[in-house]
């Protein structure tokens, strides 16, 4: 009995020191991560670089221009990739890959940054030109958050592609003159982009989408939007929160629901222009959605329409809205009847005819296609 009991003790000590030892060899990436400084003589290419770090490790890139011959991989760990700025904030590390930009589908899509397999990490100081994107992440399975910021992306085919069930946050980042989508966005988890400025994007300034079970919502806020010939910010089958932008001179729509729902509050937005078909230019179109709340924003000088209603519920308070063919108008949609509900303090007009109540109209104005549109 006594050589049974000792016997079991040592058993249990050892099965105790087995995940001890598990625990630790797991652990002792992320509590001491790696540094690493590119350009370096151990690693001749930054994707080598990458693979050396461990989880949580950082890469610094110096000051310069670095011609990519191979897109970067970061697969299955956070790693953090920095890069240089000077005191007035200009960025002072640019890479650039082949082949040259490519609009292709977003399943196919490459970018300058790359994240597979639940990869993630923190980029700043970064300048990214070239390829189907600048950073990539197509993970539906992925759990792990990701931050951008203080980046500047141009001459890509879509700024950022993010087609994953993992968090986003991007701030104060740059996204010009893009072939496609300056964002596109597929996901049911919490984005957050704030403090951008997006231009010149061929497609929307920014594209999102949800095809999960659940809609834990986009926020968009304190950012600058112009010039984006489709649209400025188009969402479908999600929940959004749109806040204190600038939306400037955008084709089509400058924000546009479709089937989408949520809060339009605090933006000025001005000067939309017809599409390529000499059709639509309306400051807001929500089509088919659940819920609309448009308040305290400044609406004005859109060629069309300064709020579409097609078939939705929209809720109006303390906006103005001048300077339209139509202040408000409103159609019924197959699947949908259009209601106002109008909380008062909204102003409308013109300077010359003068600013009064608002004015709905029904007049037979043509409706966005129900087809959604690749990101």
């Amino acid at each position: 009995m006594k050589k049974l009991t000792i016997l079991a003790f040592f058993v249990s000590a050892l099965i105790c020191i087995l995940i001890f030892s598990i625990v630790l060899s797991s652990a002792r990436p992320t509590d001491n991560p790696m540094k690493i400084k590119w350009p370096s003589r151990r690693y001749p290419t930054i994707q080598s670089a990458v693979e050396a770090l461990n989880d949580g490790g950082t890469l610094f890139l110096k000051k310069g221009t670095y011609e990519l011959d191979q897109p970067i991989f970061i697969d299955n760990k956070r790693i953090n990739i920095i890069g240089k700025a000077n005191k007035k904030g200009k960025i002072r590390t640019r890479l650039i890959t082949e082949p040259p930009i490519r609009v292709v589908h977003a399943d196919r899509a490459i970018g300058v940054i790359n994240l597979i397999n639940n990869g993630s990490g923190s980029f700043k100081y970064l300048a990214l030109e070239g390829s189907d994107a600048g950073i990539v992440n197509k993970d539906l399975r992925g759990t792990a958050s990701t931050n951008i910021e203080f980046m500047h992306i141009t001459k890509t085919g879509r700024g950022i592609l993010w087609k994953s069930s993992s968090p986003l946050n991007v701030k104060n980042t740059n996204i010009t003159d893009i072939e496609y989508n300056g964002v596109s966005i597929v996901s049911y988890q919490e984005i957050i982009l704030e403090s951008l400025y997006v231009s010149q994007a061929k497609n929307f300034c920014v594209f999102i989408k949800s095809e999960g079970p659940v809609i834990s919502g986009t926020t968009i806020n304190n950012s600058y939007f112009y010039g984006c010939q489709n649209g400025t910010i188009a969402a479908y089958n999600t929940l959004v929160d749109i806040k204190d932008n600038y939306i400037l001179q955008s084709g089509f729509a400058g924000i546009w629901f479709l089937k989408a729902s949520g809060w339009i509050s605090g933006n000025w937005i001005e000067d939309t222009y017809p599409n390529s078909d000499g059709l639509f230019g309306d400051g807001i179109i929500s089509y088919l959605s659940p819920f609309t709340i448009i308040e305290n924003n400044n609406i004005e000088d859109n060629s069309r329409a300064g709020v579409s209603n097609f078939g939705s519920t929209v809720e109006l308070k303390n906006n103005f809205i001048r300077c339209y063919s139509y202040e408000l108008n409103g159609e019924n949609v197959p699947g949908g009847n259009f209601t106002w509900i109008d909380n008062g303090g909204n102003i409308c007009g013109c300077q010359g005819s003068g600013f009064g109540p608002c004015v709905t109209v029904s007049e037979g104005l043509e409706a966005p296609t129900p087809e959604v549109p690749p990101e």
